[in-house]
């Protein structure tokens, strides 16, 4: 199957079930920046599993790799990297096929309320080991704690996106509180990997 089908070289593309819209349908640039979000995801996956050849024989790395904390972040992190896919794959779909679908259950991968408590119980549990803030923290650190803070805006855009075309459109609830929640995951995530694998303190906003 060849990659290119030339259907969108006028500036359009389809919608699950055949719909032709705009490339800058609102429903389109929701998606596209989930899918932003998936891979920025991914270059935080690629660095955990191949953080030997960043930091070699550091105490921090031989911890990372030989804890539970490494392995247990990347299969988040997969998971959540499959979710995204489910949500994109939603948003491209109208609603209506949704609720058909999922009642014939054709579909069952949309995120519902175990996927959002999945996110919840990771979030009390590395929050339980962190040190209390009282100001801002720079969105700074090691490379994944950065590059999870990036995730992190850009799961905000994402959201903002995603209500701008709810604004036109119906769509499932357990998206917003999903990309909600999952900003508040990265967020924590970030700080957990900042202070259990560097020895340097946050960063702390200047006021």
């Amino acid at each position: 199957m060849k990659i290119y089908t030339k259907g969108g070289d006028e500036g359009n593309t389809s919608f699950y079930g055949g719909k032709r819209v705009l490339k800058n349908d609102l429903f389109v640039s929701a998606y596209g920046d989930v899918d932003e979000l998936n891979s920025s995801i991914g270059i935080t996956l690629s660095y955990l599993k191949n953080i030997h050849l960043n930091y070699g024989n550091k105490w921090w790395y031989r911890y990372f790799t030989k804890g539970k904390a490494r392995k247990n972040i990347i299969k988040q992190l997969e998971k959540i990297q499959n979710d995204l896919f489910n949500i994109g794959f939603e948003l491209a779909t109208p609603l209506d096929q949704v609720k058909k679908k999922e009642k014939t259950g054709v579909f069952k991968n949309f995120v519902n309320d175990k996927d959002i408590k999945d996110l919840e119980v990771a979030i009390d549990s590395m929050q339980e080991t962190l040190p209390p803030l009282d100001n801002f923290i720079l969105p700074t650190g090691i490379l994944p704690a950065a590059q999870l803070q990036l995730s992190r805006a850009i799961c905000r855009r994402s959201e903002r996106s995603i209500v701008t075309a709810a604004q036109e459109a119906e769509i499932s609830k357990n998206i917003l509180v999903y990309i909600n929640r999952l900003s508040d995951y990265l967020f924590v995530l970030a700080r957990f990997v900042h202070n259990v694998f560097d020895d340097k303190p946050e960063k702390m906003w200047d006021k």
